[in-house]
């Protein structure tokens, strides 16, 4: 599969979950060229797993559970693109001293935060029934995954004004 095929919409194809796909399809490629030589794996793995994800929601009935999921997944890919994004910035700039490594710390800390918490609920997707809704460990992944959105919008909107 060409890179290219990997963020083509599909003629015809209109669903609730367009504008979460285009806004991972931006963020791709916004970050792929900046960050290709040290995530590009992970980057591809990434839209490989969307595509399928959006298969699956066009082709199978879904469950509740599931659509939130899906949701929530669809929302933190470009975060894992945009983190990452800044990640590699933040190592390839001229800045040195302490507050500079401990930039660099946190960042990488959400960055590996959001991979995991990606793959997580991608497993609990195509596993997940409307049983797990309301049980605690269902509740405790939706949770994490909207604190950690909250956390790095937060931090997006400090870097755009020029703090780590």
């Amino acid at each position: 599969m060409g890179l290219f095929n990997l963020f083509k919409r599909k003629k015809g194809s209109k669903s609730g979950y367009e504008h979460l796909n285009d806004a991972c399809n931006a963020a791709f490629e916004s970050a792929f060229h900046k960050c290709r030589l040290d995530f590009g794996r992970e980057f591809v793995e990434m839209m490989e797993m969307k595509s399928k994800l959006l298969d699956f929601l066009k082709s199978a009935k879904t469950t509740a559970a599931q659509e939130l999921i899906a949701k929530k997944l669809l929302e933190l890919i470009p975060v894992y693109f945009r983190i990452t994004e800044a990640y590699v910035s933040a190592r390839k700039s001229n800045q040195q001293g302490e507050a500079h490594t401990q930039a660099l710390s946190e960042i990488d800390e959400r960055m590996r935060r959001a991979y995991s918490l990606i793959n997580d609920l991608n497993a609990r997707f195509y596993l997940c029934t409307d049983e797990l809704s309301g049980t605690s460990a269902y509740d405790e992944i939706i949770n994490e995954a909207e604190a950690l959105r909250n956390v790095i919008s937060k931090s997006s909107r400090r870097q755009k004004h020029g703090h780590f």
